[in-house]
């Protein structure tokens, strides 16, 4: 019964634990840096919109799988 208890946590823990970070290395290290408060909201407005120039220039191709890069895009 224990063993049982046990594999059901770890099947419980493996979906958070693939979950994907919303910012890249670089990106985590520059708000690491970033101790105001008001310079990591800049950080944040700053990275929402290279995401948003981004979507705009996969809207623009016609790339065979953009719609999950698109859909990751917009994950993030």
């Amino acid at each position: 019964m224990k063993a049982h208890a046990i594999l059901f946590g770890l099947a419980l823990a493996l979906p958070l634990a693939a979950e994907r970070d919303f910012l890249t290395v670089d990106e985590t290290d520059q708000v690491r840096m970033a101790q105001d408060p008001n310079d990591r909201l800049k950080l944040y407005a700053h990275f929402a919109q290279e995401r948003l120039h981004l979507l705009k220039q996969m809207f623009k191709s016609q790339k065979p799988g953009r719609s999950a890069l698109i859909h990751d895009t917009l994950d993030d």
